[in-house]
């Protein structure tokens, strides 16, 4: 399957900047409760938001949202799934490495740091017209080799996953000559490091705001372990690997 074009970047940026910064605005659960008291003020709030949502249907960038992202925007606002909120609150993470595609962004962060709502401060607002001379994609073998590190640093985090819940290594690997998680690990840092894939270690270990991976607290681990899924799945559809450059059935295997 061909990659997504520019065209279809921008265009799922600007769908996801409308999908996160609702899931990131949306009132938080003591605000619903006070207002669902309030039959007024529910039925105000509710009115405000359908008004809102009907000028967005109307917008191409409507258009351009998967059905999941057109279910969260018109559930009601007073009764969100806060799974599903949660879940598409960090697809901003996407989003920022769409940003960097594009050449929006100088450069993709370093795993660790989660990304701010300001970023989509970057984002060009073209007309229709003019998206086919809007911003233009980086290089594939650019592209491409930011999805090896992000799937690199996948494996990493679903191997520090294995490591806390079946420590002992399977047959296989034990005979190929590994005593535990850990010795693999600081085998494919330091070849990942020798090749310039991964710019700092520690510890012969991954480096996340200078701690060694297999140090990180549980809460760190867990966010950076988020950022890299976004991070990997978005590149992953960026070069291809999405059937029909479908966003939702975009694979993220390692």
């Amino acid at each position: 399957m061909p990659n997504p074009t520019s065209k279809a970047v921008y265009s799922r940026l600007r769908a996801l900047h409308v999908v996160v910064v609702h899931a990131l605005s949306s009132p938080p659960p003591e605000f619903v409760e006070q207002v669902r008291q309030s039959p007024e003020e529910s039925e105000k709030t509710q009115s405000a938001y359908l008004e809102k949502i009907s000028s967005l249907q109307k917008s191409k960038v409507w258009n351009w949202m998967t059905d999941r992202e057109q279910a969260f925007l018109t559930s009601d606002p007073l009764n969100l799934d806060p799974e599903e909120q949660i879940a598409l609150s960090w697809r901003i993470e996407a989003a920022q490495v769409l940003l960097w595609a594009l050449g929006l962004l100088d450069e993709l962060p370093a795993y660790g740091p989660m990304a701010e709502h300001e970023i989509f401060q970057s984002v060009p607002d073209y007309s229709w017209k003019l998206i086919y001379n809007g911003p233009q994609l980086r290089s594939p073998k650019e592209i491409l080799a930011a999805r090896d590190t992000a799937e690199l640093w996948h494996w990493r985090a679903r191997t520090r996953q294995l490591s806390d819940s079946t420590p002992e290594l399977p047959p296989e690997i034990l005979q190929a000559g590994y005593a535990t998680y850990d010795d693999i690990v600081r085998e494919t840092a330091r070849s990942a490091h020798e090749q310039n894939v991964i710019p700092e270690l520690i510890e012969e270990d991954f480096a996340v705001e200078e701690k060694a991976y297999r140090d990180l607290e549980e809460d760190l681990a867990d966010q950076v372990h988020s950022i890299i899924m976004e991070r990997h799945f978005a590149l992953n559809w960026l070069c291809g690997y999405a059937s029909r450059n479908r966003w939702e059935e975009t694979p993220t295997s390692t």
